[in-house]
């Protein structure tokens, strides 16, 4: 009897096996799908812009459960979360404070869809919050959904979009209102708002050793609109371009600004005998020279190949001078000549005996020496010789009394 009953025990669970394995046979993709989440990607196909997209992932859930996602949470490419089949979705849109929302897009990406994909949120009409359900109907294991929203500026403003074309890059881009107050600052790409018929000034500062090649402020439509040029006013005091926002357009259009900003040319200066504060400079640049020093014996004479140039401290004939580099390069050259005593002052001698003290600088090298005085000419002069003598100041004096030469 023990023998029968667990034959037949063995038999039921063999039979309730094949059963099983029958039943799983009949359904295999829809076992396959319930086990295979599906990806959800926030800003795939648009990127996101001053607004945030909200999503409750669980039904019944409170606000405390709301995931938001905002411009700096979601890179380029989107941020990706995972649903199942038959998940319920709430997803809220909100633009931030001077937009509006644009346009909300929910949809199933898959090669079995026309067209490749389905909309999931056409049910909503002007509704920017309501929920979603993750289709079950679609059989590809690979198919995604994508959730994306696009913001534009409120009634009355427009963008101001700066690097449209490319980013910034060796300069900056200021904007400021008509009166001077501060909007934004861009050094590679960004936007702000402006007011319709209100007028802006625009700053473009370019990084030391560049200066600005190209720029433009355009009307750029998104519609059939043209695009045009802003009119600009320059001012050279404050270097900077005004354009006032059109009141008349009634087309989708953004003011564009772009500028590229390239590397000043510089050209070598060259010292012989010398050296200068920088090896190349742009025209218009400060540069300053300076001569070595001179060999014993020696002074400095003058600068060679400074005809030309522009000195606005010191001369050719000065030892360190400071020309305005000119639109060439530069090549000079210190060249020296012997050293000669410099007369510096003299004295009137009337106590005693009248005469006169000569001072004198002696190059270095040279030491003492006489002082030969001459009066008149032909056999009639008469010459006096004088020694010098060091004085504390390291000059040398030489005398000459009146009786000595009969002055």
């Amino acid at each position: 009897m023990k023998t029968k009953k667990r034959k037949m025990n063995i038999l039921c669970l063999l039979a309730a096996f094949f059963a099983l394995t029958a039943i799983l046979a009949c359904t295999p993709a829809a076992y396959a799908v319930d086990q295979n989440p599906h990806n959800v990607v926030i800003g795939r196909e648009i990127e996101l812009k001053h607004g945030k997209i909200g999503i409750l992932w669980t039904r019944g859930g409170g606000t405390e459960d709301v995931e938001w996602f905002t411009p700096e949470d979601v890179p380029v490419q989107g941020v990706t979360r995972q649903c199942h089949v038959d998940d319920w979705i709430y997803v809220m849109f909100r633009a931030e404070n001077g937009y509006v929302i644009k346009g909300k897009y929910i949809y199933a990406y898959s090669e079995e869809l026309d067209g490749g994909r389905r909309l999931l949120n056409d049910d909503w009409g002007d509704r920017y919050e309501g929920d979603i359900v993750v289709p079950s109907d679609i059989e590809d294991f690979d198919f995604y959904i994508t959730i994306d929203a696009a913001f534009k500026p409120e009634t009355g403003k427009r963008e101001i979009v700066v690097g449209s074309r490319e980013p910034l890059s060796h300069g900056k881009v200021i904007i400021k209102s008509n009166t001077g107050t501060p909007l934004a600052e861009f050094t590679q790409k960004g936007d702000c708002l402006a007011n319709e018929g209100a007028s802006y000034r625009v700053s473009f500062i370019a990084d030391e050793g560049y200066e600005l090649d190209e720029k433009e402020i355009v009307f750029y439509s998104f519609d059939d609109g043209e695009d045009t040029e802003a009119d600009l006013i320059y001012d050279s005091e404050t270097d900077c371009y005004t354009f006032t926002v059109p009141t008349d357009r009634t087309d989708d259009y953004e003011i564009a600004i772009n500028a590229s900003f390239r590397k000043i040319p510089t050209h070598s200066v060259t010292v012989h005998g010398g050296t200068a504060d920088k090896a190349s400079a742009a025209e218009g640049e400060s540069v300053t020279i300076t001569a070595d020093e001179p060999e014993e014996g020696m002074r400095f004479k003058e600068w060679t190949g400074a005809d030309g140039l522009t000195f606005t401290s010191g001369g050719p004939t000065d030892a360190e001078a400071t020309f305005t580099m000119p639109a060439q390069a530069v090549a000079v050259t210190a060249t020296y000549e012997p050293a000669a005593p410099e007369f510096t002052t003299h004295q009137l001698i009337l106590s005693g005996q009248i005469g006169m003290h000569f001072y004198m600088s002696i190059p270095e090298g040279m030491t003492g020496g006489t002082m030969t005085f001459t009066v008149g000419t032909g056999d009639s002069s008469r010459t006096a010789t004088a020694a010098g003598t060091l004085q504390s100041d390291g000059r040398y004096k030489f005398t000459c009394y009146v009786n000595s030469v009969e002055m």
